[in-house]
């Protein structure tokens, strides 16, 4: 579902989720989308990107986003993948860096977040380090 701006040479804005968090907390804020770009370190153009549902922010740019918009809602959550990925997100971290954190290869966290978990004892492993990351703020 999307809204259709006044102005027919404006692209339409989705409704949900990123798109719609985005545009409607810069527009609460009267900021211009150079404005928003200079708070998350990013080029105007990327901001109209992520506000039309164009492209995805890279994790980098993830932190900085949840912190302008305080809500992290919009980014996945429910499956270990999605939980994974979230984690990684909200640090903006590489898959490289949550790999080496974890004791792990690069590929293997590339496979988990594309669907191939892992076995169950590596899962519960894994499951429980997030966790405690999670409940003590600590840091690798």
């Amino acid at each position: 579902m999307t809204l259709t701006a006044a102005n027919p040479a404006t692209a339409q804005i989705p409704t949900e989720g990123l798109p719609d968090l985005l545009y409607r907390r810069r527009k609460s804020l009267g900021l211009r989308k150079h404005e928003v770009a200079e708070v998350l370190n990013v080029h105007k153009d990327v901001v109209g990107l992520w506000e039309r549902g164009e492209h995805q922010p890279r994790v980098k740019y993830i932190p900085a986003l949840i912190e302008f918009l305080g809500d992290e809602s919009w980014l996945p959550n429910g499956s270990f993948e999605a939980r994974l990925y979230r984690f990684r997100a909200r640090r903006g971290w590489s898959q490289e860096r949550l790999a080496r954190w974890l004791g792990k290869d690069e590929r293997s966290i590339r496979h988990w977040e594309g669907g191939n978990g892992p076995g169950h004892a590596e899962l519960d492993l894994i499951e429980s380090r997030l966790a405690a990351w999670e409940g003590e703020k600590c840091s690798p």
